[in-house]
């Protein structure tokens, strides 16, 4: 009776300022029942009235990791942890401020104290188990996870975890089976119905994958948010006015790009919104009547009669590998008198080939991204010859390794100054077009020469994006690139020997 307690404890707070129960009384209330921002004050001043109370910090922490304000929620645990030493909760709950500050080794160093103190707490052994899944210590994480569902078996978030920590694992049809059990345990449950997507993708069930992967639109921390209109989702019945628009990042969308064709010839009026920087090369490269439009651009609804998520697509046109054949060979054309003199100016000493790399990531998990990365020094010597010059396609500030790499190795990447390739897309797959092949990890690159039909070896992490699919050396997205995995994390020398 959260109403009750409320009027009580204002009451009580009103009459006796100095009433601390009154106050944490009052902030707990305000916490369940969703006004937190209202709850600091009193959680702040029961730690006020109370300062050696180790249960107000904890509970002023709790609020403030709530809020986002990491920094202050970590200052409130360790002081509770000061006052209480054996506090096992202020423990957890400090292993997870570390863990979203990305202080990994820090919070697991707490999730380990908090399970000495407590062994038989299963919240801190999932927790732990989340933390070792990123830090790659997949067969730890498992551990952890399985005595989670030992002392918890009905414990919904842990199969989840299990289910994360198997498919990074490749142990694909029994990551399925943990996503199902977390299911089970909570019908609702939103990331696992999409993660079991990605599974499902990663299998090439399609018809499995694509229907889950609307899930997607459900989960609080997606990458986007859908479009708000009043007109219905598009369905393959009629020729209408179908409004398509982006989801995601800049990869993703020059990869399911490779369904516009496809909504074109099932509309009698295509606007594909996508990013500003892609419209040239769209442009160019799809019917004139496609009327392409900057994301960020309004579109009045009198415009359509139904619109369409770019990721949305697939589910109505690719239902099998088949499916993907017409479109695999390429679906983008760079300009070809740009990349016909920024060859000629590249090879204007006789050298030979060009082979564009690209080594770094700005992935949204910043773990992932690190992951995926390969050192330029690590790549560049097995690539160097006396005919082949090396060219730059990566994006970002680059200077200091390339520099690093002449004096250390004696080996110069030529960067092309007046292109920018992180905005000019358009001169980006020019470069590329210039170049013979294209080697890269899994980024915007990657995508760009696969759907230029450029030729490309893309080298990959041993837990990768459901789209280079399982085990094959061909994308069946992209007919030009060749696949180059890890055997385990980090194993990069597996990599570079096959390549």
């Amino acid at each position: 009776r959260y109403g009750d307690a409320e009027k009580l404890a204002i009451l009580t707070t009103q009459k006796f300022p100095e009433h601390q129960f009154a106050w944490t009384v009052l902030g707990a209330v305000l916490k369940q029942t969703g006004r937190v921002s209202e709850s600091l004050f009193a959680k702040h001043k029961a730690v006020e009235l109370e300062p050696l109370d180790a249960q107000a910090h904890y509970n002023l922490g709790v609020t403030l990791q709530k809020l986002g304000r990491l920094d202050e929620a970590e200052a409130s645990y360790r002081e509770a942890i000061v006052l209480k030493p054996d506090f096992a909760e202020a423990h957890n709950n400090l292993g997870n401020t570390l863990q979203e500050l990305g202080r990994l080794d820090e919070a697991e160093a707490s999730y380990t104290e908090a399970i000495a103190l407590k062994p038989d707490y299963a919240k801190a052994h999932n927790n732990l188990g989340a933390s070792l899944q990123k830090l790659n210590r997949f067969n730890e994480a498992e551990a952890s996870l399985l005595q989670t569902l030992a002392l918890e078996p009905d414990y919904a978030e842990a199969h989840f975890n299990l289910g994360c920590v198997r498919k990074e694992k490749g142990e694909l049809e029994a990551a399925i089976d943990s996503y199902k059990k977390a299911i089970k345990i909570e019908p609702d449950y939103v990331e696992a119905f999409y993660n079991k997507s990605l599974v499902h993708l990663t299998l090439q069930d399609f018809e499995s994958g694509w229907s889950l992967y609307e899930w997607r639109w459900k989960i609080k921390k997606f990458s986007n948010k859908p479009l708000q209109s009043s007109k219905p989702l598009w369905k393959p019945t009629k020729k209408q006015r179908v409004l398509l628009w982006c989801e995601q990042g800049v990869g993703d969308e020059i990869m399911f790009a490779s369904l516009i064709q496809d909504l074109y010839s099932s509309s009698s009026k295509l606007i594909v919104l996508a990013d500003k920087r892609l419209i040239p090369l769209f442009r160019r490269s799809f019917p004139d009547d496609i009327d392409f439009r900057p994301s960020n651009e309004a579109v009045s609804e009198t415009e359509y009669d139904s619109q369409i998520p770019m990721g949305s697509v697939p589910l109505y046109f690719r239902q099998s590998i088949d499916s993907f054949k017409n479109s695999a060979q390429g679906w983008l054309s760079a300009s070809s008198v740009k990349a016909k003199n920024l060859r000629s100016q590249l090879l204007s000493d006789d050298s030979g080939i060009l082979i564009g790399i690209s080594w770094h990531s700005i992935a949204s998990k910043k773990y992932k991204a690190s992951n995926k990365a390969i050192p330029l020094n690590k790549i560049a010597p097995f690539l160097h010859s006396s005919k082949v010059k090396l060219v730059s396609l990566q994006y970002g500030d680059v200077d200091h390794e390339i520099e690093k790499l002449l004096i250390d190795f004696g080996i110069k990447v030529i960067q092309v100054p007046e292109i920018d390739n992180m905005n000019d897309i358009d001169g980006l797959a020019a470069l590329i077009s210039a170049c013979d092949e294209v080697v890269s990890i899994d980024n915007i690159t990657a995508h760009l020469a696969g759907s230029l039909g450029k030729q490309g070896k893309i080298l990959l992490t041993s837990s990768h994006n459901w789209y280079w699919g399982q085990g094959q050396q061909k994308s069946y997205w992209y007919n030009s690139i060749n696949l180059y995995r890890q055997s385990r994390i980090g194993d990069w020398e597996h990599v570079i020997k096959q390549l």
